[in-house]
């Protein structure tokens, strides 16, 4: 027992003293960056250029869209603007008969008409284009132009 744990620690022993060599990093031929040891300045992307590849652009966030919300609607309707009325969070408000308001939306977002339990009877996405939301003299529905 005593010579199997004492082989035990002679391999555990040598083999955390085998140490491999670093080898060191060599940039292909053509690197632009060679006598900077292969690599570019820390301020520039790979290509050497601060924006990147040429033709690429930063990745952005969705576009912010401003839209008119008017109501042809002869009464005062309620609105929610999120993901799904009552479940998700966002914004309940009211939109009020014959108005005209402005309101700040990212593309993708999502405006819904409620009834007065916060229950969906309408909805429209907001997308990059769209410039009003208009509810019509039903008050039913959400038309985006």
């Amino acid at each position: 027992m005593i010579a199997r744990l004492g082989a035990l620690a002679f391999a555990l022993a040598a083999s955390a003293c085998f140490v491999v060599p670093a080898r060191q990093y060599q940039p292909p031929p053509g690197d632009p960056y060679a006598g900077a040891g292969g690599t570019p300045p820390a301020n520039t992307s790979s290509y050497g250029d601060p924006a990147g590849p040429p033709g690429a652009t930063a990745p952005a966030g969705p576009a912010v869209v401003s839209v008119t919300i008017r109501s042809s609607c002869g009464s005062t309707v309620r609105v929610f603007y999120g993901e799904k009325p009552p479940y998700s969070s966002g914004t309940s408000s009211t939109i009020s008969s014959h108005s005209v308001e402005s309101h700040q939306f990212r593309a993708g977002d999502m405006v819904w008409l409620v009834d007065e339990h916060d229950q969906p009877v309408a909805s429209t996405g907001v997308g990059p284009g769209t410039r009003e939301i208009e509810v019509p003299e039903s008050c039913n529905s959400l038309i985006a132009h």
